[in-house]
């Protein structure tokens, strides 16, 4: 069973994933196709979720698996 989301956690992860790559909101948000610093900053902060799009691109640019992003772990469990 799937557990429920947090956009919170998402967003830190995202954000740690960002930091790590010691990149800004405008060049994070140009790598994944060109999303604005404002929208990446709404995502770090949990007040947007991430659409598939932009999970499925931070998984091919930066070779994060998505159960990471979305649970902090390999999996869903």
């Amino acid at each position: 069973m799937l557990r429920p989301l947090n956009f919170k956690k998402i967003g830190i992860r995202i954000k740690a994933i960002r930091r790590y790559k010691k990149m800004t909101q405008s060049k994070f948000g140009d790598s994944l196709g060109g999303f604005s610093p404002g929208f990446i900053s709404q995502l770090e902060t949990g007040m947007s979720a991430p659409s598939l799009q932009i999970l499925h691109s931070i998984y091919i640019v930066f070779k994060v698996p998505i159960p990471w992003i979305l649970y902090g772990k390999k999996n869903n469990r």
